[in-house]
């Protein structure tokens, strides 16, 4: 009988024990869930900790300088012979600056120069003049210079760079006058070696193109080529299902056969929009393509790679970091073939000042017309009428402290013929060659002789091609050049104002 009560006794304690223990691991399982919770509200808790330019590419176009151009090709040789010998490269000192020359030029130019702090890099003078669109001097401010520097700072040193290593802006009478120079040189040339097409120097061509752009408003002395304008944040929980909440203009950038998703793999490109991972991890989207596209992406990881660790000093010196949360970027890249579409009061937006008082007003079409990110809580099934995410409003209410003005992006197309020469001459050389007799059929079939060897005999060959051309589609050249002119027109009132 006693053992009965002992093993009774034995057994309530044991349940007693085990629903104790159930109760206990109930309470640590929602204090954990409690905990969680927390963190989640926390790391949801949206914060700017930044916002600012991080990189700014400037072009300047002029006559250079004859005086700095010896200069720099000596500085240049000297470079070359410090190197041989692992010496450090030659130095081109300009008031307080010092700017290191490198021994070889890059891309396109004769002389790449960085500056000591290794913030700023210059090349300047094309290997031809005239190159394209090219400009004469390019100015890139790195991603520590833009953050470091004002942007007084920065006009100070555009102007800087301007007045040394081109001449000022000259008026129309002095261009002039240089394309008179130019003119005699070509004719006292020509007496010489009594041939007037043979002339000495090979950039003639190039430099008379170069006057004639100088002259005109549709090539500006100085403009800005390239603009990555970004804001850092944490407390965004961005995962890689919200690419469908991403609406804007920049899904026409790919047409529709583009345009359908087919596979999600890492880094393929979905459409308008390509996603980024690291290690399968989930770093961001990429949302169109240059000239304009929009960037997000997780800084911190990034940050690993270029080593640009002095950006946690500005997150904290914001007061809104919190160590170990991940950070976010929102980052639109613009470059010169969309930023030339801005205007303000009817003027187009080139130089660095103007650009920098409108960086408000460039920024709010970017995250309004171009892209924008709906809510996710909204039950209407056509996304563009959904509201905006809240904190897609707040990147939005970013005030980038320049002056408030009214800009508008204008659609045209090139007017210039400079723009569709390469393609103008090609598509002749091209037809002419194919309507030439070698390649018609008959009995000039195998004789090359007969094929135009200038300009006026190869349009003559097309002439004829064109006309049997148009009267087969019953259209003459009056008719396709007013509706040109018509579609034209058109365009040009199709502005995106905001």
């Amino acid at each position: 009988m006693q053992k009965i009560k002992a093993f009774a006794m034995l057994r309530a304690i044991a349940i007693r024990g085990k629903n104790f223990l159930l109760r206990l691991a109930f309470l640590l399982r929602r204090a954990t869930v409690a905990i969680l919770t927390a963190k989640t509200a926390a790391s949801n808790d949206f914060r700017i900790l930044s916002h600012g330019i991080d990189t700014l590419w400037v072009g300047l176009r002029g006559i250079p300088v004859y005086d700095m151009h010896k200069q720099l090709e000596g500085l240049q040789e000297e470079s070359r012979e410090r190197l041989r010998k692992k010496q450090d490269l030659a130095e081109l000192v300009i008031g307080q600056d010092r700017w290191k020359v490198r021994p070889f030029g890059a891309d396109i130019w004769q002389f790449y120069l960085e500056h000591c702090s290794g913030m700023i890099d210059v090349a300047c003078y094309p290997k031809v003049m005239g190159l394209g669109n090219k400009p004469d001097v390019r100015i890139r401010f790195g991603s520590e210079a833009c953050w470091n520097l004002g942007k007084a700072d920065m006009l100070n040193a555009v102007g800087l760079i301007k007045a040394i290593f081109l001449e000022p802006e000259l008026t129309p009478e002095q261009l002039q006058a240089h394309e008179d120079k130019m003119e005699l040189e070509k004719e006292l040339y020509a007496r010489l070696c009594d041939e007037e097409l043979n002339y000495a120097d090979p950039n003639y061509v190039a430099k008379k193109t170069q006057l004639k752009r100088l002259a005109s408003k549709e090539y500006p002395s100085e403009y800005v080529a390239s603009l990555h304008l970004c804001a850092d944040v944490q407390g965004w929980n961005l995962k890689p299902e919200d690419e469908e909440f991403f609406i804007g203009r920049f899904r026409r950038q790919f047409d529709n056969a583009q345009g359908k998703r087919k596979s999600k793999a890492d880094g393929e490109a979905i459409g308008a929009v390509r996603s980024h991972k690291r290690n399968r991890t989930f770093t961001g989207f990429e949302f169109g393509k240059s000239p304009l596209k929009t960037n997000i992406y997780r800084k911190d990881v990034e940050i690993e790679k270029s080593k640009k660790r002095w950006f946690f000093k500005i997150w904290q010196e914001s007061g809104n970091y919190k160590e170990g949360e991940p950070v976010l970027r929102l980052e639109p890249q613009l470059r010169r073939e969309v930023l030339a579409t801005f205007s303000a009061n009817g003027k187009r937006i080139d130089t660095l000042k103007d650009t920098l008082e409108s960086l408000d007003m460039i920024w709010q079409y970017v995250l309004t017309s171009w892209i924008r990110q709906v809510s996710t809580k909204s039950d209407c099934k056509q996304y563009r009428h959904r509201p905006t995410a809240e904190h897609w409003q707040a990147l939005q209410g970013i005030n980038w402290q320049s002056e408030q003005r009214t800009i508008e992006r204008v659609h045209q197309r090139q007017s210039s013929l400079d723009s569709i020469m390469p393609q103008l001459v090609g598509l002749l050389v091209h037809a002419a060659a194919l309507a030439s007799p070698q390649h018609a059929p008959g009995p000039y079939s195998s004789t090359a002789a007969l094929a135009p060897k200038t300009w006026a005999q190869a349009a003559a060959a097309v002439e004829l091609e064109v006309y049997d051309y148009l009267q087969r589609k019953g259209k003459t050249i009056a008719q396709l050049i007013e509706k040109y002119n018509e579609e034209r027109a058109a365009q040009k009132e199709e502005d995106c104002p905001f």
